[in-house]
């Protein structure tokens, strides 16, 4: 009876614990990918942020430019605002060994001639003072008006 215990585990009857092997080993191959993700995610975030740009969007993108071949990178589309104010469309590979490369980057925008002021903290004492001379200043207005007619 010792070929019986070189037959695989579902010939022998266990099943389940063939099954519940399978799907550990399922979960645990999902549970490296997504990990493998985050930690891309992340490098490329810094990747950008350490040349002053701003990420908008990454997603996987498995079958992106470059992919054919090519199996120990994982494939990014990446959406960025550059250090410069420009938007960018560029596709990346990133590992845990290679770090971070670019295999496509297009300027999809010109930087824009605004810059939105940076935020200031405003004293509310100083608001209601501006607030009330506005209202003065209205007020003498509507006087100069009626004063015309």
């Amino acid at each position: 009876m010792r070929w019986l215990e070189t037959l695989p585990l579902i010939a022998r009857g266990e099943e389940g614990f063939f099954i519940f092997l399978v799907l550990g080993v399922l979960g645990v191959g999902l549970m490296i990918r997504l990990m493998a993700g985050m930690f891309d995610r992340e490098r490329i975030y810094q990747y950008i942020a350490s040349r002053g740009g701003k990420v908008r969007n990454i997603h996987w993108s498995p079958f992106g430019r470059g992919w054919f071949g090519d199996k120990h990178n994982r494939i990014y589309e990446v959406e960025y605002d550059s250090a410069d104010g420009q938007r960018h469309a560029a596709t990346c590979k990133t590992s845990f060994w290679s770090g971070v490369y670019w295999t496509e980057d297009q300027a999809v925008s010109a930087p824009s001639p605004f810059k939105a002021p940076p935020i200031q903290y405003i004293d509310p004492a100083h608001l209601a003072q501006e607030n009330q001379r506005l209202r003065g200043e209205v007020q003498r207005l509507k006087q100069e008006l009626k004063n015309r007619a």
